[in-house]
């Protein structure tokens, strides 16, 4: 009985549950990343993403040390997040929308996203990032990585 329950509850845990309304809310911190399947290490402090009450809040450092944002209004319906950037660090990133549907574990306390896209001169991008809730610092969530560091 013990193995059953034991069972029930690492799959429960590991396995990706997609998002329901409520899910997003709250402080975000990015733990692993990937483009086109390459690791990715962020330079400085570690990016976090904010999300309360259909607004949220993106910080990031880009490769050349300069810290950056987005920020603007998000959506969660069918399973997708729909966020449309209209402040950023990034002129030609305001008015953008992204759309990607976050895999939940099964704490809903750390999810992973990828979002595809196509670039004006025809090159094909993916990106991965794994998110974990801020609280994952003092308590135990599900750590299921994609890279080993």
């Amino acid at each position: 009985m013990k193995k059953i329950i034991a069972l029930i509850l690492f799959t429960n845990l590991s396995m990706a549950h997609s998002v329901s309304e409520g899910d997003m809310e709250g402080a975000w911190v990015l733990v692993e990343k990937s483009f086109n399947n390459q690791q990715v290490f962020e330079n400085g402090p570690t990016p976090m993403k904010i999300y309360s009450q259909g607004r949220f809040f993106v910080s990031w450092n880009s490769e050349d040390g300069k810290a950056g944002f987005n920020e603007g209004s998000y959506k969660v319906s069918n399973g997708k997040v729909l966020e449309e950037i209209e402040n950023s660090s990034i002129n030609s990133d305001i008015g953008n929308k992204i759309s990607y549907a976050p895999n939940f574990m099964g704490d809903k306390l750390s999810f992973y996203q990828e979002i595809q896209w196509v670039s004006p001169d025809g090159q094909e991008f993916v990106m991965f990032e794994r998110w974990e809730n801020v609280s994952c610092a003092e308590k135990e969530c599900a750590k299921v990585r994609r890279f080993k560091n």
